[in-house]
């Protein structure tokens, strides 16, 4: 699999959250809030996981935002 993904089972869900075991036999788990998880998700589901470095300078980012939420702020 390229770097950057990889597989994971859903071992449980508990208290609003999944915890993922990545395949590899590794030691880990992995842990996020289950809104994250494509509904209907169930235990003993492979699914794959991948990451990606955000796109764009973040700095520029924030200040694009700014700037939008003020255009669209409502005057009183």
């Amino acid at each position: 699999m390229p770097r950057g993904k990889f597989s994971a089972t859903l071992d449980r869900i508990e208290d609003g959250r999944a915890v993922l075991l990545p395949a590899g036999g590794e030691s880990v788990e992995i842990s996020l809030p289950v809104r994250f998880l494509p509904e209907g998700a169930k235990e003993g589901e492979v699914f794959i996981v991948a990451i990606r470095r955000e796109s764009g300078d973040a700095e520029e980012e924030a200040q694009r935002l700014i700037e939008s939420l003020g255009r669209h702020r409502r005057i009183p």
